[in-house]
């Protein structure tokens, strides 16, 4: 697979499908390969670029970076490939860097989906990723124990009512050949801790929606919808049975949702 050399890492990303490009950014403890889901949904209609983040995937052997470093990265990928009218769909964090890239590629950008994120983040929110960092480098508690512990922020009531589900997905994530070392994840923690997106609000250079998960609680309905009330001319849907692993718990609707907002422009 490719990759994009840096000034201090190489990107690395992945290409597939045809169509008008879409770009595709994880959030946060996440690489290309958590959009598994919507790939065979999306590829037929877009040309999807996939990107690892800093301290995700193949990219872990990196030294502290901030969200402003992941931005470069990407605008310098962008640039790479020369690509234009390019519609970037940003998952939680993700959705932070989307708003960063209007920034860094206005002139590239056709249009902006935010999945499950905000303008904003909250001090609960940091905390409940450094908690998880707390429960990793625990020795002494079982191993996935802080798996276990964070699939209820991400996923809704409905996943747990069979219990293999979450042991499936326990046992998935840690059989990942590229999974996050705790190392690495204390580095992604650190460059998200403290950040606020809401400095990137301005009026962006392109169409933007945002796509709520009625169940999400890491960034809840009705405080999202007041976040991202300051992003002028923001459409805002709302996918029901849905948490903050959107892309994961209902890709149907999620892929429709992108579809319809990029490829149906007014």
């Amino acid at each position: 697979m490719p990759t994009l050399p840096r000034p201090d890492v190489d990107l690395y990303y992945e290409i597939s499908g045809e169509g008008p490009p879409l770009l595709l950014i994880p959030g946060m403890l996440s690489d290309s390969a958590s959009w598994l889901p919507v790939i065979p949904l999306l590829s037929p209609h877009f040309t999807l670029i996939r990107v690892d983040n800093r301290a995700t995937g193949r990219m872990q052997n990196c030294g502290p970076f901030t969200l402003t470093d992941c931005v470069k990265d990407i605008a310098a990928l962008l640039d790479h490939l020369d690509l234009k009218d390019v519609h970037v769909a940003g998952h939680s964090m993700g959705g932070y860097l989307s708003l960063m890239l209007a920034e860094h590629a206005a002139d590239r950008l056709a249009s902006i989906s935010l999945m499950t994120s905000a303008a904003t983040n909250g001090p609960r929110n940091f905390l409940l990723f450094e908690q998880a960092l707390s429960l990793r480098q625990n020795t002494n508690l079982p191993t996935g124990f802080w798996l276990r512990n964070m699939f209820p922020w991400f996923m809704s009531p409905s996943f747990f009512t069979d219990p293999s589900l979450l042991d499936g997905a326990i046992t998935a994530s840690q059989a990942y050949p590229f999974a996050q070392s705790v190392d690495a994840m204390q580095l992604q923690i650190k460059a998200l801790t403290g950040f606020d997106a809401a400095d990137h609000c301005n009026p962006l250079p392109c169409r933007a929606q945002a796509i709520l998960g009625a169940n999400d609680l890491l960034f809840p309905e009705t405080d999202a919808r007041k976040a991202l009330a300051a992003i002028p001319d923001l459409t805002i849907k709302t996918i029901p049975d849905a948490a903050h692993s959107i892309h994961w718990e209902q890709p149907q609707k999620l892929a429709e949702a992108l579809k319809t907002f990029a490829l149906n422009a007014p």
